[in-house]
């Protein structure tokens, strides 16, 4: 089962490539590495409040 960070990097790769700028790509992880993988990296990308915020 993937975590956040495992789905956030798939995205990532997949994303990165259609950026104009790969400095955007860059700030993008690094972001998601700054400051939400400390909180969700851990937790399952198929849990059920990951997949729909309204629940939380």
């Amino acid at each position: 089962m993937p975590t956040f960070a495992d789905a956030a990097e798939r995205v990532w790769n997949q994303m990165r490539k259609g950026w104009r700028d790969q400095r955007h790509a860059r700030d993008w992880l690094s972001s998601l590495t700054r400051f939400a993988f400390p909180h969700l990296a851990p937790i399952s990308a198929t849990c059920r409040w990951a997949r729909s915020p309204a629940s939380m």
